[in-house]
């Protein structure tokens, strides 16, 4: 990180609520998963809600920075999961993450099955 020179030696001054890279990471995938208020997630972890904003918005660019150096950050493009390396990898099972909308369903079965994958583009992979 660039900024400011700094003002004491490594390790001076207080220990934060966050002292481990460990800590860091459970921090952040917590907070992913459960995308809490900052202030309840705060006290969970014993922060403030400012040190609790601050830290969600230093590791989460840490976390989506390495989650694309590892190449397995999560599709945006539903056309491209099929050939995501964790599905060519053989993972068991994909995930969709999106939101429901009413719309207008044909009343044919198979049809509706291919009104759903066009709309998706996404394609089962049992």
């Amino acid at each position: 990180m660039e900024g400011k020179p700094r003002q004491r030696r490594v390790g001076g001054g207080a220990t934060g609520a966050l002292p481990q890279l460990e800590d860091k990471l459970l921090f952040i995938l917590v907070f992913q998963k459960t995308n809490s208020l900052q202030t309840m997630h705060g006290l969970q972890f014993h922060l403030s809600q400012p040190q609790t904003n601050y830290w969600i918005h230093q590791l989460l660019a840490v976390l989506q920075r390495a989650l694309a150096t590892l190449d397995v950050a999560p599709q945006r493009d539903a056309s491209r999961v099929v050939t995501s390396p964790l599905a060519l990898e053989g993972a068991p099972n994909l995930a969709l993450d999106g939101t429901e909308r009413r719309r207008q369903r044909p009343q044919d079965a198979s049809a509706q099955t291919d009104k759903f994958i066009t709309i998706c583009g996404i394609l089962y992979l049992p």
